[in-house]
């Protein structure tokens, strides 16, 4: 019967002989050992089976009784009781679609006696799965960072399965795979068994959602392991993800009067969470400010949005708290920054200065008030000395003072107490307001010193000049106000002097004509004097310069200069102009470079202008200047001197010099005259039988 399915049957008896066979039909193993032989038979639900008693005999029709539940007798004679069974071959019993609650003992006793037992198992795969406590759309919901727990129900089956859970989960690689968590969660499993011979079991777990981006579903699984076959059933998880990272910061703090305030506020989610804004507790429409809001989200696994809060026209005043109200189901979280308007002082004032500070007689000491108003934050109030150089900062040894003002915020009032000396006339003492990331603000106050006369020059006792030269000696006075200079001369009556004003002070010139050696004169300037005397030396001899050039070569000037009196170091230099225009100077200095021992001759120091730093066939004039050790100058006498016109290298290839003319003709003269006696030599050989100069004992003498 090719409908009858294939089953396992196992047929036992009373001794340790055994039997077992596969086939399509139930048969009898036939051994002959008792009188009471069990078998086996597992079958699938829907199957059809035969079952044939096991005993050994000539019978038919024996009768038969099952599990309870059954029309028992199954079978009397020729009738079966039991609907969907029935007779095969006169004793097996055929039932048609094998049910689980058909399961159990079916015993048979012909009339020949004995009795014989065939355990029916009714398998059933094709079982009914699943959840409970879910919501409205199927799902489950559960909350990240919190614990969720699932019931899986599974009906139907025989025999009971094994029933576990598979939660997702990150692999090493961050992929998601489903993991069994039954050993690190709790599971419990309750089971019963239903009057058709099946289970209903029903399994639950509880475990933490810790994975926002991983848990989104679960999986429970009915193993039965006898023929290895999994049944599964996925539900899917709804997690609320609630406000993660919840901030509110200052993108752009607020400066009076032009730029806004920006704010944003950011929070993760799932779902999405609203957010709204309000300030000093109140929604944000009654503030009265014009302001704009930009909410944006971005949706992956989870929500984030964030919104940007912009207060285009911020008071002066403002120092407020500023809320992002965030909502997410029935929760509420606030975050809140501070909307505080930075802005610079308005006034800085600092107190002036007397018309001047008289530090001729004693020190003094001004003290400086500066008062800054409101500004935030509060300035740093920075005192400062600028001269025509330079800048310096001063500190102050009081404590600045604050007091409240308008607009929420202070007012400062700083002090400095300030030494003078002669080096503050004409300086600025500043007092600076200073706010960070602001334009600082100042106010200043002038300083005029009146203080006493201080000769800056001359700074030595003794001046050099050469015999019979003027003299003019300066006298710089540094004083305020102007004072009255003067030279004196004890032996003379006052000399005439020049008066003019030095950027250093005040400067008295006076012209000498050939002083003499040892003089002495005083600059006088109030309580302030310098005397310096005239030391006069003899003026070297600078003779006019030696100037050559050939056609083909730069300008060289030969210095020749004698010893001076007294021996001092001296350097020279180089002086030329046009005929008509102003004297310029190389810049490169000739020094001195005599030795001792040729102090009594003359000598001669050679230099070679830079190429093309003189014009071609050009008049030019030239002197030797010389300065010595003290600073004195000396000139040599002008020469005239015109340039010629510089060729190149290739311009003198087709000439040589009469030296190496009359060289040449020698050469050739001497080389002619060779040639022509190696030619008479080889004649004569020839004339006398061809022989010259072979193993021959004569020998010819020309």
């Amino acid at each position: 019967m090719s409908h009858v399915k294939h089953y396992n049957i196992r047929v036992m008896r009373m001794d340790s002989n055994k039997c077992e066979r596969r086939m399509y039909m139930l048969w009898l193993c036939l051994i002959a050992a008792t009188r009471t032989i069990n078998a086996e038979v597992i079958v699938e639900s829907g199957s059809e089976v035969i079952l044939v008693c096991p005993l050994v005999g000539n019978y038919t029709f024996p009768a038969w009784t099952g599990p309870a539940g059954l029309s028992n007798p199954l079978t009397a004679g020729q009738t079966v009781n039991q609907t969907g069974f029935s007779f095969v071959n006169d004793t097996a019993l055929r039932i048609s679609a094998a049910e689980t609650r058909f399961s159990g003992d079916y015993r048979c006793k012909p009339d020949i006696g004995g009795e014989g037992i065939v355990t029916l198992k009714v398998t059933s795969y094709n079982v009914t799965m699943t959840f409970e406590n879910v919501h409205s759309n199927g799902h489950y919901q559960g909350t990240y960072g919190e614990n969720l727990t699932a019931t899986c129900v599974i009906s139907g089956g025989y025999p009971e399965p094994e029933v576990y859970f598979l939660v997702p989960s990150s692999s090493a690689s961050g992929e998601s795979v489903l993991r069994d968590y039954s050993n690190k969660t709790t599971t419990v499993k309750t089971s019963i068994r239903t009057q058709d011979n099946t289970f209903i079991v029903n399994a639950s777990i509880t475990y933490t959602i810790s994975d926002y981006r991983n848990y989104g579903n679960l999986t429970c699984v009915a193993n039965f392991s006898d023929v290895n076959i999994f049944k599964r059933k996925i539900v899917l998880v709804d997690i609320l993800v609630p406000p993660q990272n919840a901030t509110v910061t200052t993108i752009q703090g607020a400066v009076y009067p032009s730029t806004p305030a920006i704010f944003r506020c950011a929070v993760m989610s799932v779902p999405a969470t609203n957010i709204s804004w309000q300030l000093e507790g109140a929604d944000f429409n009654t503030s009265g400010y014009n302001y704009s809001v930009k909410p944006t989200c971005t949706v992956d696994r989870e929500i984030t949005c964030e919104s940007n809060l912009i207060i285009h026209d911020v008071k002066r005043e403002d120092l407020k708290t500023v809320t992002c109200v965030l909502t997410y189901q029935q929760m509420t979280v606030n975050r809140s920054e501070q909307l505080s308007t930075k802005f610079s002082p308005t006034n800085v004032t600092v107190s002036k200065m007397p018309l001047y500070v008289d530090i001729r007689v004693t020190p003094q000491k001004v003290t400086l008030n500066c008062s800054v108003d409101e500004s935030r934050p509060t300035a740093k109030i920075v005192w400062k000395r600028i001269s025509a150089s330079r800048t310096t900062m001063l500190t102050s040894s009081y404590i600045t003072q604050e007091s409240d003002g308008r607009y929420n915020a202070s007012v400062t009032l700083s002090k400095i107490d300030v030494d003078i000396d002669r080096t503050m006339d004409g300086n600025m003492i500043v007092c600076c307001a200073q706010v960070v990331g602001l334009t600082d603000v100042c106010d200043s106050t002038n300083i005029t010193v009146h203080y006493s006369p201080q000769i800056v020059l001359p700074l030595t006792d003794v001046v050099y000049a050469y015999r019979g030269d003027n003299v003019s000696l300066t006298c710089i006075v540094d004083a305020n106000p102007e004072p009255l200079i003067k030279w004196e001369n004890s032996t003379e009556p006052r000399p005439q002097v020049e008066k003019e004003t030095s950027t250093s002070g005040y400067k008295l010139v006076l012209h000498l004509t050939a002083p003499s050696d040892g003089d002495k004169y005083t600059c006088l300037a109030e309580a302030a004097s310098r005397q310096v005397t005239i030391r006069l030396i003899e003026k070297p001899l600078t003779p006019k310069p030696i100037i050559e050039q050939y056609s083909y070569s730069n300008v060289t000037i030969y210095i020749s200069a004698s010893a001076p009196q007294p021996r001092m170091p001296r350097t020279f230099y180089v002086m030329y102009a046009l005929s008509n225009g102003d004297w310029m100077q190389f810049d490169k200095p000739i020094p001195d470079t005599r030795q001792g021992w040729l102090d009594w001759v003359d000598y001669k120091i050679p230099y070679t202008l830079p190429l093309g730093s003189l014009a071609n066939n050009t008049e030019y004039r030239f002197t030797v200047k010389s300065v010595d050790s003290y600073g004195l100058v000396s000139m040599s006498e002008t020469v005239y001197f015109t340039t010629e016109e510089v060729r190149g290298p290739n311009d003198f290839d087709s000439y040589v010099s009469k030296d190496t003319y009359n060289k040449a003709i020698i050469i050739s003269v001497f080389v002619t005259a060779g040639v022509f006696l190696i030619i008479i030599i080889a004649i004569v050989c020839a004339m006398r039988s061809g022989k010259c100069g072979g193993s021959s004992s004569k020998s010819y003498v020309m």
